[in-house]
């Protein structure tokens, strides 16, 4: 990795998040599907790298590994996503151009000692939620899954062949 960049402790991020916090403990994947949308929108109003660190071990690490630039990382046993953290900072060619994102302490010296610069969770979650509760109208759309994407793009590309009128069909969750 060169150039500016963010490393995000996944999990402690996603806990700062009320919204999805509570998400988490009945659908963690759902959870971090969301908090990666979010940060989807994030980055490409800023045009950065950004890694999000889950730690795996003992979780389902069913994640993508990568959403529209930004990279996933899942720690794979026994190593910790703390410790994913500090060996990704020990690999950078300029720790000094990274910012950390964690409330975590320890994650937070560490990364300091290499030269890079934190970021509480809850200073970086501010910017993540969204504007406004509902949109103008009052209407509560739901965010797009990365399968209701592959669906439309299927729908564009191949037509409406097999599909009811009005485009790719919604899941129900």
């Amino acid at each position: 990795m060169a150039g500016p960049s963010y490393i995000i402790d996944g999990y402690n991020l996603l806990h700062k998040l009320p919204e999805l916090a509570g998400l988490a403990g009945s659908d963690l994947e759902l959870a971090r599907e969301l908090l990666l949308g979010r940060l989807v929108c994030w980055r490409g109003r800023r045009g950065i790298a950004v890694t999000v660190v889950f730690d795996g071990t003992g979780r389902a690490a069913t994640a993508p590994r990568a959403a529209a630039g930004v990279r996933v990382v899942f720690s794979r046993p026994p190593r910790s996503a703390d410790a994913e953290i500090a060996a990704l900072l020990a690999g950078h060619r300029s720790p000094r151009s990274v910012m950390v994102v964690s409330s975590d302490r320890e994650v937070r010296t560490r990364a300091r000692d290499r030269g890079a610069k934190t970021v509480l969770s809850e200073e970086f979650a501010a910017g993540l939620r969204p504007a406004a509760a509902a949109p103008p109208d009052g209407e509560v759309k739901p965010e797009m899954r990365a399968e209701d994407v592959r669906d439309w793009e299927r729908y564009f590309r191949e037509g409406r062949t097999g599909q009811a009128e009005g485009g790719p069909r919604r899941r129900r969750r």
